[in-house]
């Protein structure tokens, strides 16, 4: 039972490699600053992307960020899990990030201002994502400007009927 007066905290723990990720914020937390959720974080690296690349030095939910780390680490963020984002992007390419839970990245191409196979994550080099994972970061690229909402697939609800044969 939840009256609302009660919050329940969540854990994540995200794998990050040294050099160059792009990161998202997967849930609400206390400090958004890069520094203090990422220790290993090369002071002034954490860019946004908006035509342009621009430092930045807290991280919003929805947004993706280029960050370049010292040293290979797994992240442990704790806060509120986001279940819904409404996320703005502009015609071109643009950076963003998903939920406290995966996602098919087929969920992002059914809106319809993405391009088709325009989703890149980056780990080393780019790559075509199977999976939109929490506390990542990715670029996809608009057809217009416009905005996307993303949430967790639920699959529909199957209703059940019994027949009586004898009656």
């Amino acid at each position: 039972f939840d009256d609302g007066s009660c919050l329940y905290l969540s854990e994540l723990l995200v794998d990050y490699s040294s050099g160059w990720n792009i990161v998202g914020l997967p849930m609400e937390v206390e400090d958004s600053n890069y520094q203090t959720l990422f220790p290993n974080a090369q002071s002034g690296t954490l860019y946004s992307f908006n035509g342009i690349y621009q430092s930045e030095g807290t991280l919003e939910q929805g947004t993706g960020y280029l960050l370049r780390l010292t040293t290979d680490d797994s992240i442990s963020f704790l806060g509120i899990p986001t279940e819904e984002l409404t996320i703005p992007l502009s015609a071109g390419w643009n950076l963003f990030s998903g939920l406290s839970s995966s996602l098919s990245p087929e969920d992002i191409y059914a809106q319809d201002i993405i391009q088709s196979g325009t989703i890149y994550g980056l780990d080393g080099i780019y790559f075509s994502p199977e999976s939109i994972e929490p506390g990542k970061g990715y670029w996809v690229r608009a057809i217009v400007d416009g905005e996307i909402t993303i949430e967790p697939y639920v699959p529909p609800v199957l209703n059940v009927y019994s027949l009586d044969f004898d009656g």
